[in-house]
């Protein structure tokens, strides 16, 4: 009997329920195993964001003054700033995970650092609920799992690849 694949995904999370989130800013990574029947929670990384805002141009404190001039402060949209060690910190935790869902963003530097440990990552346009997306993630593992989510199958529980080897092993005698 062939057991069930199963994939370990992490979740982005501000309020503990969806995955409101990206990943630099997100207060929680909720970790999950789930095959096609059942999803265990393994647990939850509690972390600082690893973004701030970054001082307007102009201001050489850093603070930004609405009444200084020289372009602090102002109605100017404030860029980001990412702490790199605390990126690189998150992506370390999660060794082992096969996706990350993220809600809508996701910095250029944070994905190479997890393709880097074989993490796919997929943003989602809408904050969904975690449920939600456990539930597709599962229709998926039964119906038609995509060659990401094959590729990362836990090794405890692919399929009876002994068996099918073997097959294999044979049709090459036979040509």
């Amino acid at each position: 009997m062939a057991s069930i694949p199963s994939i370990r995904i992490a979740l982005a999370s501000n309020c503990g329920g969806r995955i409101d989130s990206g990943f630099e800013q997100a207060e929680s990574l909720h970790l999950y195993e789930i095959d096609a029947i059942k999803a265990r929670e393994l647990g939850i990384i509690h972390m600082q964001t690893a973004c701030k805002p970054a001082a307007p141009r102009g201001c050489k404190s850093g603070a930004g003054s609405t009444a200084s001039a020289g372009g602090c402060g102002g109605s100017k949209k404030e860029e980001t700033v990412f702490d790199e060690a605390m990126i690189l910190e998150r992506a370390e935790a999660l060794e082992g995970i096969t996706a990350l869902f993220v809600h809508k963003t996701l910095h250029a530097g944070s994905a190479l650092k997890l393709n880097a440990r074989h993490v796919f990552t997929v943003k989602l346009d809408e904050a969904e609920h975690f449920n939600t997306v456990i539930d597709r993630v599962q229709e998926l593992l039964l119906n038609h799992p995509p060659r990401w989510m094959r590729r990362n199958w836990l090794p405890s529980a692919t399929l009876q690849l002994g068996c099918m080897n073997s097959v294999a092993g044979k049709m090459k005698e036979q040509i």
